[in-house]
């Protein structure tokens, strides 16, 4: 069994994944919204300084695990550098970084492959550099386009009511913004 992780917008947007139902038991992971993508926004990518949160995870309705990383990093729009950006766990493997007891929780579950997007921090055009919390605020807080912010502001509130990250919590309180799904 194949089974892809998320803890953002592929819970609310699977677009064409090829999953089932989204599991809220999924493995610990470290995320934080690090990561200035598209449109914008700050997205949750892991990051070694967040604190552990419970992903999601669906069972992949593909035949092989290149199949599975194939529609994973066209859902996610990554044309190169796949093998960077899209991670890949079988069994036997170590824990990937920021992904604690991925093996026992695979093991549990009858879960052979595990397929995660790997994008890093990014912000101000910087690979690697993660926002401080008062510069994400303040970066969301300046946003003036208002489909910019609107669709900024959608990701955070929209992220699973079970990654309550610390950032989330503080871009929440400073810019009144409240979660679509509490």
């Amino acid at each position: 069994m194949i089974a892809c992780l998320g803890w953002g917008s592929l819970i609310w947007c699977p677009g064409n994944l090829p999953v089932g139902k989204w599991q809220c038991d999924g493995p610990s992971v470290n995320v934080e919204f690090v990561r200035q993508s598209k449109g914008n926004r700050l997205t949750l990518v892991l990051y070694s300084g967040a604190e552990p949160m419970r992903s999601y995870w669906a069972c992949m309705t593909v035949d092989s695990l290149k199949d599975a990383v194939k529609h994973l990093a066209d859902r996610e729009c990554i044309k190169r550098n796949i093998k960077k950006n899209i991670k890949c766990w079988s069994t036997g493997y170590k824990d990937p970084p920021n992904i604690d007891g991925l093996g026992s929780w695979a093991s549990q579950r009858g879960i052979d492959h595990v397929i995660w997007t790997a994008l890093g921090p990014k912000f101000c055009s910087e690979d690697g550099r993660a926002p401080t919390e008062d510069e994400a605020v303040a970066y969301l807080r300046k946003l003036s386009d208002e489909d910019n912010a609107a669709k900024a502001e959608e990701y955070v509130c929209k992220a699973p009511p079970q990654i309550r990250t610390a950032y989330r919590r503080r871009i929440e309180h400073c810019l009144e913004w409240t979660p679509c799904n509490s």
